[in-house]
């Protein structure tokens, strides 16, 4: 969907998406798994587990983990790694309620590569 944006993980899986309007990202069982939040007037956005842990930064194209090691991408954002076809998500499942935030922790210099971690790890340590 054009209001959805898919994250892929480092093998080219359709792991997760954005919900556009709201910055919900959702593990593509339907788990809500965290969301977007500009805290500065830039970019990029930070992501936060609904349990308040910082997870990551996402800039639109590449999401980055604390040591700022690639763990997902959008559609076109990597060339080493091609995307699969998505198949169907699940129906969303109840947006839970958020938790006091954490502190951002300093933005770490981007690197060349995928992190050791999958996307779908960290998200999950969101919930």
């Amino acid at each position: 969907m054009a209001n959805e944006t898919t994250l892929f993980d480092r093998t080219g899986e359709a792991t997760a998406y954005v919900v556009n309007a709201t910055g919900n990202i959702f593990l593509w069982d339907g788990t809500p798994a965290a969301y977007l939040e500009s805290s500065r007037s830039r970019m990029p956005f930070s992501v936060y587990g609904f349990n308040g842990e910082h997870l990551a930064w996402f800039d639109g194209q590449l999401m980055r983990d604390h040591s700022g090691g690639v763990i997902a991408f959008v559609r076109g954002a990597v060339t080493n790694v091609i995307p699969r076809i998505e198949p169907i998500k699940s129906i969303k499942k109840i947006i839970p309620i958020k938790r006091i935030k954490r502190i951002e922790p300093i933005l770490p210099l981007a690197r060349n590569s995928f992190s050791n971690q999958s996307l779908q790890q960290l998200l999950e340590s969101g919930r």
